[in-house]
């Protein structure tokens, strides 16, 4: 299999090919449901998949891959081959995607003088050293699917550095990859000009307007080239609290057909969004201080939803498609939507409190004069915990957090004092005859956009003064990642409700038959995260807009069942439901 461009024409084997495209990430999707989600591809009427690769899971350790379970992307490539799909791979370095730090993996902030997305030394280092991994996985499909290989992502909107850029361009060369690749940006008359290596076919990114304008500007820009939007922007993230603002299908599909009409391939962003499982979900911040959290669904209210349901949107481009794609017949079968079941009402029964769990729950402890941020002592998501011992003082001791990253919960001597959040850092101490100080940090997520990406280290990046008057020396620091629950001690339920009492809910429960999908709900619950046989689903928040977790079949099993809740604020009595519907504000 080959693929070029001449004579402004795309040519598979010689042959003009039109690329229609769906965008899923297999990292985001449980690996059982692969196979459901490319033949729904398929059954739209398109003929290629693009996806992502994430640095951060692949190498989350220096040196360290891991291409197993759902990060087996030979085993995704393979399974688009099977089904005749050919694939548009983008494996970064970076990736944006409203993924953690974009997809880079934490550690690169330990690495003192390291700089991102540019030609600086050590940098450039370990990109090569993941980027030459990730071909030892993929290059057996140079020539069988892979049809495009896409470097970096979005770099205008980031950076210039053309020795960076020509770099990653050699490191594919050098993989013996001889197809097109190409670079993705949202070129127009208001942006400072996308500059590409040489050979490289620059792309669109777009789509909340008509994209005809911006197809004719990026063709005055490469006039002896075709036109890929490889972005077609049909959904939209989500942040934590903001409502949805549903996009008008048949306007999303309009545009989408002005573009076909003009001669642009198209890759829909998302086709199928899947889900932030863990600790993945993104987070947008502006350097004027603007922030948001991005939630763990990534449903993009996308043609096909975060659990597999086609929607209006993806019956409404079956026959449009059918128009561009020769091939593709409208009586193709669309799969069937996975199962879902209600499995009611779980009463929570036994109870985990943070306080008195805090060593079962630490991993790389390290001491040192001054807090330490997560980064430096090896740790990634989750939580990061600092340890001190106050000295008695005859005064209410006032104490202040100084670069706080994200928010943090305070105990001193086992009891609980204070939840700090950016712009309220500071609490007060009765520090008796002298104790122990905890302040437990959350990691809500790392930015994955903007030109402030560096700016991403966890826990508490410069120190705590005490009386506002001297730094507090002799810190123990802890990573958290709440992966491993095992040595955790469970006791009686407290009282309710539970009203500043951090910690672990947990309850069994019963499938009599072999599991469906269904949808985990904290109906008293304000915000936290929730594991389900010891896979963190994500984040919850009463604030939404999603109000439930999905809870894939493949993640359950026939018979007995555990559910762990890990409430932030206050829980307002002891249950989740197992709904067969998600709750979601705004479509």
């Amino acid at each position: 299999m080959k693929t070029e461009i001449k004579n402004k024409q795309f040519l598979l084997d010689g042959k003009p090919f039109r690329i229609l495209s769906g965008e899923m990430h297999y990292f985001r999707i449980p690996r059982e449901y692969w196979r459901d989600r490319l033949l729904k591809l398929k059954a739209c009427g398109l003929n290629t998949v693009a996806t992502y690769m994430p640095w951060n899971l692949h190498e989350r350790t220096p040196g360290k891959f891991d291409f197993s379970g759902m990060l087996d992307v030979r085993a995704f490539l393979e399974l688009a081959d099977e089904l005749g799909i050919k694939v548009l791979l983008r494996p970064g370095p970076y990736i944006c995607s409203e993924w953690e730090f974009g997809g880079f993996p934490a550690w690169l902030l330990a690495v003192k003088g390291l700089r991102l997305r540019c030609s600086e030394p050590q940098y450039m280092g370990f990109v090569e050293r993941y980027f030459k991994a990730v071909f030892e996985q993929v290059k057996e499909f140079y020539t069988r699917n892979i049809i495009m290989l896409q470097i970096e992502n979005g770099y205008a909107s980031y950076g210039n550095d053309m020795a960076y850029y020509n770099f990653l361009k050699k490191l594919v060369d050098d993989s013996g990859y001889q197809n097109v690749v190409i670079a993705a940006d949202g070129d127009s008359d208001t942006r400072i000009s996308t500059e590409v290596p040489e050979g490289v076919w620059r792309t669109l990114m777009c789509g909340n307007e008509n994209p005809v304008p911006q197809l004719e500007f990026n063709q005055s820009e490469q006039p002896d080239m075709p036109q890929f939007i490889v972005e077609y922007w049909n959904g939209q993230h989500m942040s934590t609290g903001q409502p949805i603002r549903p996009r008008d299908p048949v306007l999303i599909v309009e545009n989408l057909r002005k573009a076909l009409e003009w001669g642009a391939h198209i890759n829909l962003y998302m086709f199928h969004g899947g889900t932030n499982f863990g600790f993945q979900n993104g987070a947008m911040a502006s350097l004027d201080g603007w922030s948001s959290q991005l939630i763990t669904s990534y449903d993009m209210a996308a043609p096909v939803s975060e659990a597999g349901d086609v929607r209006e949107l993806y019956r409404m481009y079956r026959p449009l498609f059918a128009k561009f794609n020769p091939e593709f017949s409208l009586d193709t079968p669309v799969p069937p939507d996975c199962p879902k079941a209600a499995y009611g009402e779980v009463s929570l029964t036994e109870f985990a409190p943070l306080s008195a769990n805090l060593d079962a729950l630490s991993v790389n402890t390290t001491e040192s004069p001054c807090p330490l941020t997560l980064e430096e002592i090896g740790g990634d998501y989750g939580f990061v915990r600092y340890t001190t011992h106050l000295k008695p003082q005859t005064f209410t001791l006032p104490v202040k957090v100084v670069g706080l990253a994200d928010r943090a919960w305070v105990f001193y001597n086992g009891k609980f004092v204070k939840h700090l959040w950016k712009g309220n850092e500071s609490f007060a101490v009765e520090t008796g005859k002298g104790g122990t100080l905890e302040i437990i940090v959350e990691n809500m997520s790392r930015t994955n956009f903007f030109c402030n990406t560096e700016h991403n280290h966890k826990g508490i990046t410069d120190g705590v003064i005490l009386n506002g008057q001297q730094f507090q020396h002799g810190w123990t620091t802890s990573a958290m990642p709440m992966e491993d629950t095992s040595k955790v001690v469970y006791g009686p339920l407290p009282e309710f409700p539970v009203k500043d009492n951090i910690g672990f809910f947990r309850a069994e429960f019963e499938i009599a038959d072999a599991p469906a999908d269904t949808f985990l709900y904290v109906p008293a619950g304000n915000r936290g995260f929730c594991r389900i046989n010891g896979i963190i689903l994500g984040r919850y928040d009463k604030s939404g807009p999603f109000h439930t977790l999905y809870v894939p079949a493949p993640f359950l099993r026939k018979g007995k069942n555990t559910v762990e809740v890990f409430e932030y604020d206050n829980l307002g009595r002891p249950a989740v439901q197992l709904l067969d519907h998600p709750l979601v504000g705004g479509f």
